[in-house]
């Protein structure tokens, strides 16, 4: 099985000369840059590649925490690590980076994401007064207690301070921990695919498509935590709250256009 991440990131432009990295640094614009037939070649059978890759759990995984649950990936999937760096100009590459662990090269969704993510449905100082009442409504529906202190909720899931306002010590904090692949429920377990972004940058010019690799619909993560009970919830509650946000938020980049969406129907097909 190749190691994704690397291949990604590594190989893919493994047949650049220096001269074709100097170009493309030096110059602002490098649509223009005339690069080696077997470059352009080498490009295209790695991303036929991650069309045909098939999923294998990595042998060394190891149960992380005290609290974990699967999520399956819907239509039309998953785009993680968008901000990272990955073009150079040719044409039918992937343009938009994307997020691997280091070690197996398969994806991941960092455990930080998944705070954030988490963390997000908590009212927050800079919130206007409706949405932060739209938000306490939406966690009170969750916990079923319109009456509980929500900001100590938040301060000692997410930053480790106590109800009494202080600090807890670290085997007493809530951790959170990548979420991996488990299992595919595509046709050959497979994992990839690619889409497009169409920005369109001014309205009378036709647009250019931006290729990007994605995770299928189909494919189920496992989420894991090592929670506390704590002053305030349980950690069986605390699970039921992460699970529920996450489902109804969503992870990942593009969610306002359907990306991120997750199920918990872990035999749904891509």
């Amino acid at each position: 099985m190749m190691n994704a991440g690397y291949v990604f990131y590594k190989h893919y432009y493994k047949d650049f000369r220096k001269t074709d990295w100097e170009e493309i640094v030096s110059r602002e614009k490098h649509k223009d840059i005339e690069l080696q037939t077997e470059t352009i070649n080498s490009i295209e059978k790695i991303n036929q590649a991650f069309q045909k890759y098939t999923f294998t759990p990595c042998p060394t995984t190891i149960e992380l925490g005290n609290t974990c649950f699967s999520l399956t990936t819907c239509n039309p999937g998953l785009l993680i690590g968008s901000g990272y760096s990955h073009e150079a100009g040719v044409e039918n590459e992937y343009k938009i980076g994307f997020f691997f662990d280091h070690t197996s090269g398969l994806p991941v969704i960092p455990g930080s994401s998944i705070k954030g993510v988490l963390r997000s449905v908590f009212p927050r100082p800079y919130d206007s007064p409706e949405r932060q009442e739209r938000k306490k409504a939406y966690l009170s529906g969750i916990l079923h207690d319109g009456g509980m202190d929500l900001h100590s909720l938040e301060a000692e899931i997410f930053e480790g301070i106590s109800r009494e306002d202080k600090r807890l010590p670290l085997p007493k904090r809530d951790i959170f921990f990548d979420a991996g692949i488990v299992k595919s429920n595509n046709s050959g377990k497979r994992i990839f695919d690619h889409d497009f972004i169409t920005p369109h940058k001014e309205p009378l010019k036709n647009p250019i498509p931006l290729k990007f690799l994605k995770i299928l619909p189909g494919v189920v993560f496992e989420f894991r935590f090592d929670l506390k009970d704590s002053s305030c919830i349980s950690k069986d509650r605390k699970k039921q709250l992460f699970k529920t946000v996450l489902k109804d938020i969503g992870v990942g980049a593009k969610t306002n256009v359907g990306y991120g969406q997750l199920t918990d129907d872990t035999s749904t097909k891509g």
